[in-house]
C-alpha cells in the first residue's frame, strides 16, 4: 500500500502551478493542489483582470521561439475551454532610438521575421494622437500582440484539473516542506500535512519562505496597476482601436485596453516598494504611490481624468538576472521550483506548466528550454 497521498502535491495554483497540476493530471498522475487563496484574486502577481502578450520581445530574442509556442498554447486553451482567453490587439512598443530595450526590440521582430514593423514617428503621432511620442522616440507595432485574460485563464484552468481528476484545496497554507529522499511532507497551518513522491512549489510570494536557499537570489517587488476613465472620446481606449502601449526607459509604463468599455489600465513601470523576509504587502495604497504613477501617466497619456478611479498594488517576485527560476530544488530533489518569473512570466504559462511537468517526470525535452542566467549557481548546486 502506498504511503503517499499522492504522487505530486502542487503548492499555489496561480500563474503557473494550475497549469502544472493540469499538465500533470493529463498525463495520468494523481495530483494535490493546494493554495491559502482561490486560483485568481487582487493581490496575486497576475491580479488586475489581464496581462499583456507581445512578440517583438525587448528581454531578448532568444525568447521568441517560446513565445510562438506560449501563443499557439494560448489558442489552444481558449478552444479547449471555449472561452475567449487571448484578445488580439496589437502593441505599440516606444522607446528612445538609443535605448539598449529598444534596439532589442527591432533585433528580436528582424531575427525572427515577426509581424512587427517599425513606424514613421508621424504616423503614429496620427493614430494615436493621445499617446506622447517624442522626437527622439522609436513606435515599434507589435501585430501579434494580444490582451490576456489573465483572472479568467488561472481560475478555468484550475476548475479543469479538478474535473480531471486533480484535488485543488483552497484556504490552506503550506508551512514547510521537507524532503526526506523517499518523498516530501507539505506541512499546512490547519495542523495536517500531506505526503506525495514530488512537490511542486510555485507559490508566488511566498515560495521563498518554504525554500531558503532561494532567498539571496529573488526578491519580492511591489507594483501598482491603476485604472482610468477617458475625460472625452471614450472610444479611442477600445480594444478595436487602442493596443496595448509599452515604453520602455524614461516614464516607463504600459496601458491595456479592459473589456468595460469604460476605462483604461494603465502601469507606471517599476517597483514601489520591496518587501523584505516577513513583511506584509501594504493593506491599502499609499497616496504618495498615486502621485508617482499619476505624474508620468499624464505625461504620456492623454484625455484621462484627474485620478485614477481604481488602484490596486500586488507582489512580484523578481530574480537577480529577470529570468525564471525552473528546477529541481539543489538541497532537495524531490522538490521543484517555480518562481521568479520578474514581470514578465505570465504570457509563456502554458509553456512554463509543461515544463515544470516534464520536470517532474524527468523528460529530457524539458531541460534547458527557457534562457538560464547566474541562477544556474542554485539550480545545479
Amino acid at each position: 500500500m502506498s504511503t503517499f497521498d499522492a504522487e505530486v502535491v502542487v503548492i499555489g495554483t496561480g500563474t503557473v502551478g494550475g497549469f502544472v497540476a493540469r499538465e500533470l493530471v493529463r498525463a495520468g498522475i494523481d495530483v494535490i493542489a493546494i493554495d491559502k487563496d482561490a486560483p485568481a484574486h487582487e493581490n496575486s502577481s497576475h491580479g488586475g483582470q489581464t496581462r499583456m502578450f507581445r512578440t517583438a520581445y525587448r528581454e531578448g530574442a532568444q525568447y521568441v521561439p517560446l513565445l510562438r509556442r506560449a501563443r499557439a498554447l494560448w489558442l489552444r486553451l481558449q478552444d479547449e475551454l471555449g472561452v475567449t482567453l487571448f484578445v488580439p490587439s496589437g502593441a505599440l512598443l516606444v522607446g528612445h532610438r538609443d535605448a539598449d530595450s529598444t534596439a532589442e526590440t527591432l533585433r528580436s521582430a528582424h531575427a525572427h521575421d515577426l509581424p512587427a514593423r517599425q513606424l514613421d514617428i508621424d504616423e503614429a503621432r496620427n493614430r494615436w494622437p493621445f499617446i506622447t511620442i517624442r522626437d527622439d522616440d522609436v513606435a515599434v507595432l507589435d501585430e501579434a500582440a494580444g490582451v490576456l485574460c489573465a483572472d479568467a485563464a488561472v481560475t478555468l484552468v484550475a476548475a479543469d484539473a479538478k474535473a480531471r481528476g486533480a484535488c485543488l484545496r483552497t484556504g490552506v497554507t503550506a508551512t514547510r516542506v521537507d524532503d526526506d529522499g523517499l518523498g516530501v511532507s507539505v506541512t499546512l497551518d490547519d495542523h495536517t500535512s500531506i505526503r506525495a513522491r514530488t512537490a511542486v512549489v510555485s507559490a508566488g510570494t511566498g515560495t521563498a519562505a518554504l525554500l531558503p536557499a532561494l532567498h539571496p537570489w529573488v526578491r519580492t517587488e511591489c507594483l501598482l496597476l491603476t485604472w482610468w476613465i477617458p475625460s472625452r472620446q471614450t472610444h479611442r481606449f477600445d480594444a478595436s482601436r487602442f493596443p496595448m502601449v509599452l515604453r520602455s526607459g524614461h516614464d516607463a509604463y504600459c496601458a491595456w485596453p479592459t473589456d468595460d468599455h469604460a476605462t483604461v489600465k494603465i502601469a507606471r513601470s517599476g517597483s514601489y516598494l520591496t518587501i523584505r523576509e516577513g513583511q506584509p504587502m501594504p493593506d491599502a495604497v499609499p497616496h504618495e504611490w498615486i502621485t508617482l504613477a499619476r505624474d508620468v501617466i499624464h505625461r504620456n497619456v492623454a484625455d484621462l481624468a484627474p485620478n485614477p478611479v481604481r488602484a490596486n498594488a500586488y507582489g512580484e517576485v523578481f530574480s537577480r538576472d529577470h529570468r525564471f527560476v525552473l528546477g529541481r530544488y539543489p538541497p532537495s530533489p524531490n522538490i521543484v521550483v517555480a518562481t521568479g518569473f520578474s514581470g514578465h512570466g505570465f504570457k509563456f504559462a502554458p509553456v512554463i506548466g509543461a515544463v515544470v511537468a516534464g520536470i517532474v517526470t524527468n523528460d529530457p525535452a524539458a531541460d534547458g528550454v527557457f534562457p538560464r542566467g547566474g541562477l544556474r549557481e542554485v539550480l545545479t548546486t
